[in-house]
C-alpha cells in the first residue's frame, strides 16, 4: 500500500536522514543533520545540546546552541564546542532543568538573559528538555526550543523523548566510536616507534668479518617482536689472544618470548646489555651468564629470552659457543650437515644462577652455518603440520653455496611450506659462509 502523496515527502526525508546517520562518523553533523530534517517535518525550531560527562554534580557543558533560521544573526550565532573543551557551566534554566532527570516542558517560556546562556533564549517561547541515558544516567540533553507559545503537542513530546534518546543512543555509539579510532591509531603509532627502534638494534649493513659471507633476514609477524640478531667485534678474549684488528667477533641470534611490543622491550634490553659488557666476557659462556643474571633479576612480565652466541676467530677459523635454550645451528660441511647441540642450558631469565658451558668447533674454508630462530621450523602448514628440522636439513644441504642465496632458499621452502598463509611467528636468519 502506497503512502498518501503528503505522506510520501516526510517519509522520504525520513528515510534520508537515516540513512545519512548511518553513514556519518561524527556526532556533531549527526546532531546538525537531525536537527535540520525536524526543522523541515516541524518547522523551524533551536537547538541546544547538554553534556553532563565528566563534570560534577550539577555542573555542564554547553556543547551546541542552533538557532532557528529566522534567528540565527550575529545577535544570535550558532555556537558547536567539542565536549572536551567546552567550560564547564553550573546554574542557571540549565542547572534547574537538569537536577531532575525528567522531561521538562515550558510552554510560556520568558528568559531575557540567562547568567549562562546571555540572552540565547529570550527569542523562544515554548522549550522541550529531554535527558538521553547512558548506562541508566541522563548524561546528555536535548532542548527544543520554538518562538511560538504552546507549541508542542503532548505526541510531540513523547516523539521527542524518543526520537532525542535514539539520536543520542546512536551519538554515543559514535562517540565511542570514534575515540576506539583515535585510541587505536595512537597505539599503531606508539608501536610502530618501538619497531622502528627494534629495526635500528639490528646491524644494518652486517660488519665486515674477515674471511666470513655474512647474509641475515628479520620479518616480524606483528608490528614489534621479539626476535634479535646482532653480529659485532669482541677483541681479545683472553690474555693469549693477538692484539690487532682481525680479533674475535661474536655473532647473537635471540628470541624473548611473547610477541608485540614487550618482546620488542626486552630484546632492546638485551641489546643494551650486550654493549655493556662486550669487551669484558671471557667467552659466550660468560656473557650467557652475565645477561642471564640481569634479565633474571628485573624480568619483564615473566618474560624469557633464549640464545645462542658463538665467538668466531677469522685468523684461525675457530668457533667457540654456548647455548641458552635456542634451537641449535645446522652446519653444512663436506657435503653434510649437522648440529651445533654438543651444549646448552636454560632460556636467559629462567635460572639466575643458570651456568653455561661452551664447545668449540674448527671451520674449513666453504663451510656454512645456519643460525635461525623457531619461527623458521614452526612454520605451520593448513595441515597443522610443521615445516620441522628435517626440511631445514634438506634446504641447507641443496641449497646454494653463497650465504645470501641459502637465506633466499630457505624462506622460498618455508613460503611454499605455508601456501601463503600469514605466519604467526617472527621468523629470523643468519648465514655465514667462510671463505
Amino acid at each position: 500500500m502506497a503512502p498518501r502523496k503528503d505522506e510520501a515527502g516526510r517519509f522520504k526525508q525520513l528515510i534520508d536522514m537515516m540513512r545519512d546517520l548511518s553513514i556519518d562518523p561524527d556526532p556533531g553533523t549527526s546532531a546538525k543533520l537531525y536537527r535540520d530534517t525536524m526543522r523541515k517535518l516541524y518547522g523551524d525550531l533551536g537547538l541546544i545540546s547538554i553534556s553532563r560527562r565528566g563534570v560534577g554534580p550539577n555542573q555542564y557543558r554547553v556543547i551546541r546552541i542552533f538557532h532557528d533560521k529566522q534567528i540565527e544573526s550575529d545577535a544570535f550565532p550558532n555556537r558547536e564546542d567539542e565536549s572536551r573543551v567546552a567550560p564547564i557551566e553550573s546554574g542557571g534554566i540549565i542547572g534547574q532543568i537538569i537536577s531532575e532527570e525528567r522531561v521538562t516542558v515550558i510552554r510560556d517560556l520568558n528568559v531575557p538573559t540567562d547568567p549562562v546562556l546571555g540572552t540565547d533564549l529570550s527569542p523562544y517561547r515554548s522549550m522541550i528538555a529531554t535527558p538521553v541515558f547512558d548506562g541508566g544516567r541522563a548524561l546528555n540533553w536535548v532542548i527544543f526550543l520554538s518562538t511560538k507559545a504552546d507549541a508542542f503537542t503532548s505526541r510531540e513530546v513523547e516523539s521527542q523523548i524518543l526520537q532525542a534518546n535514539l539520536l543520542g543512543g546512536m551519538s554515543n555509539s559514535k562517540r565511542a566510536a570514534k575515540e576506539l579510532l583515535e585510541a587505536t591509531a595512537f597505539i599503531h603509532h606508539e608501536v610502530d616507534e618501538i619497531a622502528s627502534i627494534q629495526r635500528g638494534l639490528l646491524p644494518a649493513p652486517l660488519p665486515a668479518v674477515p674471511g666470513l659471507e655474512l647474509a641475515a633476514i628479520h620479518e616480524s609477524f606483528d608490528r614489534a617482536g621479539g626476535d634479535y640478531y646482532d653480529v659485532f667485534p669482541i677483541g681479545p678474549i683472553d690474555e693469549q689472544s693477538s692484539n690487532d684488528h682481525e680479533g674475535w667477533w661474536g655473532i647473537l641470534i635471540a628470541d624473548a618470548s611473547g610477541h608485540g611490543p614487550s618482546a620488542a622491550v626486552v630484546v632492546t634490553m638485551l641489546s643494551t646489555l650486550i654493549y655493556t659488557r662486550v669487551h669484558k666476557a671471557q667467552g659466550p659462556g660468560a656473557m650467557l651468564e652475565y645477561l642471564n643474571r640481569h634479565i633474571a633479576t628485573k624480568p619483564i612480565h615473566s618474560s624469557f629470552v633464549t640464545a645462542f652466541l658463538m665467538y668466531y676467530c677469522p685468523e684461525s677459523r675457530l668457533v667457540r659457543y654456548a647455548c641458552a635454550g635456542h634451537n641449535p645451528p645446522l652446519l653444512r660441511s663436506n657435503g653434510e650437515a649437522r648440529w651445533l647441540d654438543a651444549v646448552g642450558s636454560f632460556p636467559l631469565g629462567i635460572d639466575r644462577g643458570a651456568w653455561y658451558e661452551e664447545a668449540e668447533v674448527q671451520l674449513q674454508p666453504g663451510d656454512t652455518l645456519l643460525l635461525y630462530t623457531d619461527g623458521i621450523t614452526e612454520a605451520k602448514a593448513l595441515s597443522g603440520e610443521f615445516f620441522g628440522e628435517e626440511r631445514l636439513e634438506h634446504a641447507i644441504l641443496n641449497g646454494h653455496a653463497s650465504a645470501p642465496d641459502l637465506i633466499d632458499t630457505i624462506r622460498g621452502h618455508v613460503r611454499t611450506h605455508l601456501l601463503g598463509q600469514r605466519p604467526t611467528d617472527d621468523q629470523t636468519m643468519v648465514a655465514m659462509r667462510v671463505l
